[in-house]
C-alpha cells in the first residue's frame, strides 16, 4: 500500500495519488460537510485538527498505563491501550470549557445539554472550580452549557504546497460551529428550516 510508505501526514505521499490527504479523512469530511452544510475543506481541516491532537495523546505513554487497560475488552495490549486513549480524549473533549485565560476540563460537564442561553456559568471558589445557576432553575428543567463557547482544537500547520486533491485547510471567515458541535461535542445539529434536530 502505498500509505505505508510515508507518515500519516505526508501530504507529498497523497499529492502523488491526486488526494489532499489520508483517503480516510477525505471520505469522513465529506459526509461531515454534508451533514453539517460545512464546507469540506473546513471539514478536512476539523479531522486533521482532531486527528493531530489524538495523535500526541496516544504518543504520551504517560496519558493511559497500561495497568489501566481493562482485561475484558478485546484486541492485543496495544489496541486495548488505543481504545482507552481514544475514549479519554473524546471525554477530555467533551468536557473542555473555556474560563477566563485557562481550558478547564470538568468531570460530567458533557452531560449538560446545550444551549446558547446557559443557566449555568463557572465560578471560581479558592482552588474549586463551581457550577452556578444564573437564575432560579425550576424543578425539572435541565442544566444548560452553550457547547459552541467550548475551546477549538488548534488547526494542524498548513502544507507547503497545496494539495492537488482540494483544500485541507478551512476557509477564512467561515462559520463552522454547527460541524464543531458535531464533531467535537457529538451534538446533533438544529435545523431552523425544519425546528428539529437533523439526523446524523
Amino acid at each position: 500500500s502505498f500509505l505505508t510508505t510515508g507518515s500519516d501526514n505526508d501530504v507529498e505521499i497523497y499529492r502523488k495519488f491526486g488526494l489532499p490527504c489520508h483517503p480516510v479523512i477525505d471520505r469522513a469530511a465529506a459526509r461531515l460537510s454534508a451533514i453539517s452544510g460545512a464546507s469540506k475543506p473546513a471539514a478536512r481541516a476539523a479531522l486533521e485538527a482532531r486527528h493531530r491532537a489524538f495523535r500526541a495523546c496516544r504518543d504520551a505513554e504517560a496519558l493511559v498505563d497500561l495497568p489501566d487497560v481493562p482485561e475484558a475488552t478485546k484486541g492485543s495490549l496495544r489496541e486495548r491501550r488505543l481504545q482507552q486513549v481514544a475514549r479519554y480524549f473524546s471525554m477530555t473533549i467533551a468536557r473542555a470549557a473555556a474560563f477566563a485565560e485557562h481550558i478547564v476540563v470538568l468531570p460530567f460537564h458533557e452531560l449538560l445539554e446545550h444551549d446558547q442561553d446557559e443557566n449555568i456559568v463557572l465560578s471560581i471558589a479558592g482552588d474549586a472550580i463551581n457550577l452556578v445557576a444564573k437564575a432560579d432553575i425550576n424543578e425539572g428543567e435541565s442544566l444548560t452549557r452553550d457547547y459552541s463557547a467550548a475551546p477549538r482544537l488548534q488547526d494542524a500547520p498548513e502544507p507547503l504546497a497545496t494539495p492537488t486533491g482540494g483544500s485541507r485547510t478551512r476557509p477564512p471567515g467561515e462559520d463552522d460551529s454547527d460541524l464543531q458541535l458535531l464533531l467535537n461535542s457529538g451534538l446533533p445539529l438544529w435545523d431552523l428550516r425544519l425546528g428539529a434536530y437533523r439526523s446524523a
